[in-house]
């Protein structure tokens, strides 16, 4: 599969993910979790995206909210929800 091939796999997989988490069965969340691998399918997410060159949130390993501020410091990319919380400048 071509890196393209890929990222459309896991962005429809993830895309799946949070409509099945976000339904009102506490459940179908947790089995659906456990099951298909959401954390796991988030980490490829992410590593293909940077393969690929596209900008990942630097404020949480599993976060794929596509980065469109800077974190606190103002020296990496984050997501709004994590502008407080960049894993980098905590190296």
């Amino acid at each position: 599969m071509s890196v393209d091939e890929l990222l459309n796999r896991y962005e429809k997989s993830i895309a799946f993910d949070a409509y099945i988490l976000e339904q009102d069965n506490p459940a179908l969340r947790e089995y659906v979790s456990e099951l298909r691998g959401a954390w796991e399918n988030r980490a490829i997410l992410r590593i293909l995206r940077v393969q690929a060159g596209i900008p990942v949130c630097c404020g949480d390993g599993h976060c794929i909210t596509q980065p469109s501020v800077r974190c606190m410091n103002g020296q990496h990319e984050t997501c709004p929800e994590h502008v407080e919380s960049c894993y980098l400048c905590q190296l």
